[in-house]
């Protein structure tokens, strides 16, 4: 009996530190923005820094997971406990989840998994990065 009630307890420590992955379309992020402490969470956007330029979710950080300094940009956020993160196709966003499990990360990420096109068509702002450039006239 012991031991039996020591397994549930070990169980019950191992899945609390356990790391979560939420499934959610873009239509129901408003349903945990609510939930969401601004001290204690992150919006990643994986996709390329020229995609995220034209266009992101407010407050979205951009990592690309492509670019090598990828993985040193994401222990950043290793302390946080929720990670709400999106592509556009899933593919980023897949292998940047992998790398969360990697790295242990024990929170919870909530996956958008309609990425930044169901954001869209669900009719949520955008906001846009704008370049300033300067032209000359020099001959």
């Amino acid at each position: 009996m012991r031991l039996f009630v020591a397994a549930i307890f070990a169980f019950i420590a191992i899945s609390a530190d356990a790391q979560s992955v939420i499934s959610i379309e873009a239509s129901d992020f408003p349903e945990i923005s609510d939930t969401l402490k601004r001290r204690h969470s992150v919006i990643i956007d994986a996709r390329s820094s020229e995609m995220y330029r034209s266009g992101h979710i407010r407050g979205a950080v951009n990592i690309d997971i492509n670019q090598e300094n990828s993985q040193r940009r994401i222990r950043r956020y290793l302390d946080k406990r929720e990670i709400v993160i999106y592509c556009t196709t899933n593919n980023r966003s897949g292998r940047f989840i992998e790398a969360l499990k990697e790295m242990e990360y024990r929170g919870t990420i909530y996956f958008i998994t309609d990425g930044i096109t169901g954001w869209k068509e669900s009719g949520y702002p955008l906001r846009v990065r704008r370049s300033i450039l300067f032209w000359t006239n020099r001959h």
